[in-house]
């Protein structure tokens, strides 16, 4: 099984590799670190899986799967990801990733998604960590469904949270309280399913 890992890091290619050797001894190895290599080597070479690291794609890992996919449609793609599942998961699926592991996963944890991975064929359903289907994520065909959720105040405290405004600074804004900005906050954080300010920037530009 010709198993291409594309990670800009080198270090992190190395564990992604000892990792998976541990589980899939026999694969055939090739490594990319940029997204160019990565299609060089897809379109030369007969490459059954893409291990992919979401990070080396920055905030365009949707339209690089699309990429992948498009050059050798029959791969199965695997990512390793710091996005939380709950946010971003089913986005990258629908995008045509086939599993998905986010890289601070326990050990174990992550040898039983690969297992299951490998072990699956390609029209197996996407697998993602959790046993939470698909269908119960939020609809992320278009980066509307951001804001539809969502009341016009709402709406305007997220767009001052995702340009990285204070608080305190939103409240003196719409002249309201801090702690009413903050319950704005935490009501925007549990509709988007994240818990902070990176996930929910993360989240904010792959919608975009």
């Amino acid at each position: 099984m010709n198993t291409l890992f594309a990670d800009s890091q080198g270090v992190v290619r190395f564990g992604s590799i000892h990792l998976v050797k541990s589980i899939k001894p026999e694969i055939r190895i090739f490594e990319a670190s940029n997204h160019h290599q990565t299609c060089t080597i897809l379109r030369n070479e007969n490459i059954d899986v893409l291990i992919l690291n979401t990070d080396m794609c920055g905030d365009h890992s949707i339209s690089a799967i699309a990429k992948f996919r498009s050059i050798r449609p029959e791969i199965r793609i695997l990512l390793f990801s710091h996005y939380t599942e709950r946010a971003f998961a089913a986005r990258l699926l629908d995008a045509g990733a086939d599993a998905f592991i986010n890289a601070c996963s326990k050990l174990d944890h992550m040898k039983e998604v690969l297992v299951k991975f490998f072990a699956e064929s390609k029209s197996s359903p996407p697998a993602l960590e959790s046993s939470r289907p698909l269908a119960s994520y939020p609809d992320h065909a278009s980066g509307q469904w951001l804001f539809e959720k969502f009341s016009e105040r709402e709406r305007t405290v997220l767009t001052f949270l995702r340009n990285g405004l204070p608080l305190i600074e939103i409240a003196r804004l719409l002249s309201i309280k801090p702690s009413t900005v903050s319950t704005y906050k935490n009501r925007i954080y549990t509709k988007l399913g994240v818990v902070n300010q990176r996930e929910l920037t993360d989240l904010m530009s792959m919608a975009s």
